[in-house]
């Protein structure tokens, strides 16, 4: 309720981005309404270390109003008339006391303030979506059109579009407005400094790379590793600033820092290069057809060439005609020469300064990364001075003879400038109260949030690799099945280059090299590849389960509870169901198909190995016991129900090989299992025994299956 001061609207426009009625914190204060003071979120906001919060509540629970409140205290307003306003909303609130924060954050932010409940609400299909979409951003763009006057031309013409809700605006254009290349948050140098931010000193990667001899160097890090961090400084370092204004801030980010000690370096490095700078991370992503990559490709050159815009006076009316045209967006520029503008962006720069350039690219494995090495890195040394990229995997490089490869196991160059060493994990937990190499990510995220989790695996995407396992080969399966029982594997080749293309052709090595590059693999001190942690291990967990033999999780949760209970007449029936009905003759054939079922059957052992090690238990295979080897043996890790099970291809030989014989003491309960697999059936039979005080074996025939 508004109270008796509120008159309904009769042309209620949806889809406005003014929020209205109870959710309006300047009206509920005014109409002096009953409020429940929350004010104290602006100081957890500002004090938080976080760049982005994404806060979870049911509807109805206060999430619009406490961002209406923000936008008050925050925006800064257009009048001094609305200043007084807006202060006097807080005057008796709990924020008004703070007197620290109302003097450096009150009233001192300009804010984008967006409300989406509306923009899909009702909406049927996309074309009504996107008129929402465009009334939308009218008011938004409306809010803020005193920009106008300070913007560029092209900028003046696209923003006049919005304000018109111009049909002819590209509906693809202005779903991606907000993907700009400027990198901003947690992996913006200057705003980790600015903010005080505790931040590992990673800044002698400055001279590490001015003194290589390398013209272009591609530095390989799993996600999440610090990269693009690294090269926003590299940035800040190198680029000739716009003003005098801007050269001292820059030099400010550094003065603290160990490279600041490098007279040599601060003098004739700091400001010094016109830097092209480029993140191509958002290129891809979601882009979904080629339409819509190019589309992305075109505003991120706009945004390239718009933070060179003043090159336009000194270049060429034919040049200045293209460059105005890459600004504009405009669609008819052919999209070959456009992957090409970087080469004549850092033609006019080198014109302009008198200088050769710096690039620096993030994330350089794009669509245009063919086009744009062939012709940048061969035939533009004369306007490149050097070159830094960043990625994940090792790319291949046809016929690039100058770019050299560093990866996270070469212990020479750039080793320890990305990512966290041992004694800087340290030195941060610390303050909280071969080089071994961690992701920041996940330590940042455990001394701001105070425990552990499975952060890094929750940043990517790995549908790519989820689609590959199940198509390599039975030798594959079988070393994953070795990794998720925490043992290593050896002989395995890690390629020196890679492209997306291998894995269409599910060739072992190429799985292998994608796996170890993207971080889901490490290398211990004898050269073994093994999974490196719990949080891995998840990941890989997740793998298995999601695999096409795996649509019945729940089941083979419960079957495995049967069995780890004893409940064998259970794990019996369930289990031979659950073959009848999940797999077909396709996955594995029948007895006459001639076809080989094995992969499909260690699948489901994959499948009760990780939910095994889930519940606190390990898995060995193929150990030596009484007078053979054993399949598997799963084994408690801890706690009072001690046994040990054993899963046989052949339940006859559980009687004649005495695998039971020299067990340790501390074992008191033993579950012998047989399983037989053809086609789409599967046998189950074994016993549960007991050790008796003397050291004996009893059957518990309550619970005996008939072999």
């Amino acid at each position: 309720m508004l109270g008796s001061k509120f008159e309904p609207y009769t042309n209620l426009v949806f889809g406005a981005s003014v929020i209205v009625g109870d959710d309006d914190f300047k009206n509920i204060i005014i109409s002096r309404l009953t409020f429940v003071d929350k004010s104290m979120l602006v100081k957890e906001f500002t004090e938080s270390s976080d760049f982005a919060s994404l806060i979870l509540r049911p509807r109805r629970f206060g999430k619009s109003i406490n961002l209406s409140m923000l936008n008050c205290f925050f925006k800064i307003p257009y009048s001094q008339e609305e200043n007084d306003i807006n202060r006097k909303l807080f005057e008796n609130l709990k924020i008004s006391n703070e007197k620290e924060i109302m003097q450096n954050h009150f009233a001192q932010y300009p804010v984008i303030y967006i409300t989406l409940k509306e923009l899909t609400a009702h909406s049927g299909t996309w074309d009504k979506m996107m008129i929402r979409l465009r009334v939308l951003m009218a008011n938004i763009y409306g809010e803020h059109r005193y920009l106008i006057k300070s913007l560029y031309s092209d900028e003046q013409r696209r923003y006049q579009k919005i304000l018109d809700r111009d049909p002819t605006y590209p509906e693809l254009e202005l779903v991606v407005v907000f993907g700009a290349s400027v990198i901003v948050g947690d992996d913006d140098f200057k705003n980790i400094i600015i903010s005080r931010l505790t931040f590992v000193d990673k800044s002698m990667l400055v001279k590490e790379f001015t003194e290589s001899s390398d013209f272009a160097s591609l530095i390989l890090r799993p996600r999440r590793f610090g990269k693009s961090i690294n090269l926003s400084m590299l940035n800040c370092f190198f680029k000739i600033p716009y003003s005098q204004e801007e050269n001292d801030i820059n030099r400010k980010l550094f003065e603290n820092l160990k490279i600041s000690n490098e007279k040599e370096i601060m003098q004739n490095h700091f400001a010094q290069y016109p830097v092209i700078y480029i993140t191509l991370k958002e290129l891809t992503a979601h882009s979904g057809t080629w339409d819509k990559m190019m589309i992305r490709l075109r505003v991120l050159m706009a945004n390239i060439y718009g933070e060179h815009r003043y090159l336009i006076k000194s270049l060429y009316s034919d040049e200045q005609r293209r460059y105005q045209k890459i600004l504009d967006r405009d669609p008819t520029y052919p999209e070959l020469e456009l992957v090409s503008a970087l080469q004549e962006l850092s033609t006019y720069l080198r014109q302009h300064y008198k200088k050769q350039c710096i690039v620096l690219i993030d994330e350089y494995d794009s669509p245009m990364e063919c086009a744009y090495n062939k012709g940048y890195y061969e035939s533009n040394s004369e306007n490149v001075a050097k070159a830094m990229l960043v990625d994940i995997l090792p790319i291949a490089k046809s016929g690039l003879n100058n770019l050299m490869v560093y990866k996270k196991v070469d212990l020479y160059l750039y080793v320890d400038k990305f990512g966290f060493t041992s004694n800087e994990v340290e030195l941060l937990s610390s303050l909280r109260g071969i080089i071994h190499l961690y992701n920041p990510w996940s330590i940042i995220r455990l001394l701001s949030l105070g425990k552990l989790n499975s952060y890094w695996t929750d940043t990517g995407s790995s549908q790519t690799l989820e689609k590959c396992l199940w198509k390599t080969s039975s030798s594959f399966k079988e070393s994953v099945e070795n990794l998720l029982k925490g043992e290593r594997i050896t002989d395995i080749k890690i390629k020196d280059d890679f492209q997306y293309s291998y894995l269409g052709q599910y060739k072992d090595e190429d799985i292998w090299t994608h796996l170890y590059y993207a971080g889901y693999l490490t290398m211990n001190s004898e050269k073994h590849l093994v999974i490196l942690n719990e949080e891995i291990h998840s990941e890989w967990h997740k793998w298995i389960i999601n695999a096409p033999f795996f649509t019945q999780n729940n089941t083979i949760e419960s079957m495995l509870k049967e069995l780890l209970n004893g409940n064998l007449k259970s794990f019996k029936k369930k289990f031979e169901e659950m073959i009848v009905d999940t797999l077909s003759y396709h996955d594995v054939g029948g007895s006459l198909s001639g076809k080989n079922a094995e992969y499909v059957y260690h699948a489901f052992c994959l499948g009760m190995f990780v939910h095994a090690h889930d519940l606190g238990y390990i898995v060995h295979s193929n150990r030596e016991a009484g007078m053979g080897r054993y399949d598997m043996g799963i084994v408690p890790k801890s706690g009072s129900s001690v046994y040990m099970i054993w899963l046989m291809k052949d339940y006859a030989k559980l009687k004649k090989k005495q695998y039971r014989v020299g067990f340790q003491e501390s074992i008191k309960r033993l579950l012998e299992i047989g399983i037989v697999f053809e086609g789409k059936n599967a046998c189950v039979s074994g016993h549960l025994l007991h050790r008796t005080e003397e050291g004996v074996w009893n059957k518990d025939y309550e619970t005996l299956i008939s072999d």
